[in-house]
């Protein structure tokens, strides 16, 4: 059980939940606050319209269990049978593969370290150059740049975003944390959307913070925020195993 450790987790509803709730079991005070909500794109057009043209594709990639998901129930509207396509999957990590494998469909790779940008210098060139790339509007563009520089064709549809929310909040709640968690650069945006100007400059001098991969530490750091923690695999596991060696002196008996 940890003591007097209070960590502050921006989280958008509906993705966050998990990193929440294994903070909790493991003895964690979490304060969590939703900045953003999961918005799904109402425009389907793009989506069936190259659901119509799979046959064109020799990858389709994702970035998100939330990708997977939106992706194959469209599917399920549509009159395709994806068995009888020559397709390969990837994913960003093994959440995300997984999602896939629970469709059915087996996965062609996943990089060694769970980042876009090795999963687009390291996708096989010898494989096929077409791909179809599953992701949200508020991601940058690093992968399909990877790509396309390394000879793919690459067409991007965007399958959901994240809308940003403000509430009232506990002033005294958040500035006295002592770690903020970001598990993806849509959190840092979203508190520096939901926090006031002093507020937020208070929890950048105060607080420090715990980031799930290179990426999120990149845009934290952008913004001011002083990264202490970023785990070697770029999985949440990992990442609450860091903050558990890195505070592990102020563990209760």
């Amino acid at each position: 059980m940890f003591k007097s450790l209070k960590i502050l987790l921006p989280k958008i509803k509906g993705v966050s939940e998990l990193i929440e709730n294994k903070l909790i079991e493991k003895g964690f005070k979490v304060n969590s606050i939703e900045v953003g909500r999961l918005s799904i794109l109402n425009d389907w057009n793009n989506i069936d319209k190259e659901i119509g043209n799979l046959d064109k594709y020799d990858w389709i990639i994702f970035t998100s269990k939330t990708g997977v998901n939106l992706f194959f129930d469209r599917i399920e509207t549509s009159n395709i049978n994806l068995h009888e396509l020559k397709l390969k999957f990837a994913a960003v990590g093994s959440k995300t593969a997984n999602e896939i494998i629970k469709h059915g469909f087996n996965v062609s790779f996943i990089p060694e370290i769970y980042t876009t940008y090795e999963l687009g210098n390291n996708l096989p060139l010898n494989q096929g150059n077409k791909i179809l790339l599953i992701r949200s509007k508020l991601s940058n563009d690093e992968l399909e740049k990877i790509l396309i520089r390394r000879g793919f064709q690459v067409k991007t549809i965007y399958a959901y975003q994240i809308a940003f929310v403000k509430s009232n909040y506990d002033e005294n709640e958040i500035i006295n944390c002592d770690l903020v968690i970001f598990t993806s650069s849509s959190m840092i945006l979203g508190l520096i959307n939901f926090l006031d100007k002093d507020t937020l400059e208070i929890v950048k001098n105060k607080c420090a913070v715990a980031c799930i991969g290179p990426i999120t530490k990149e845009s934290a750091e952008k913004f001011g925020f002083k990264v202490k923690i970023v785990p070697k695999r770029y999985t949440i596991d990992d990442l609450i195993n860091e903050i558990e060696k890195f505070y592990g002196n102020i563990k209760s008996d």
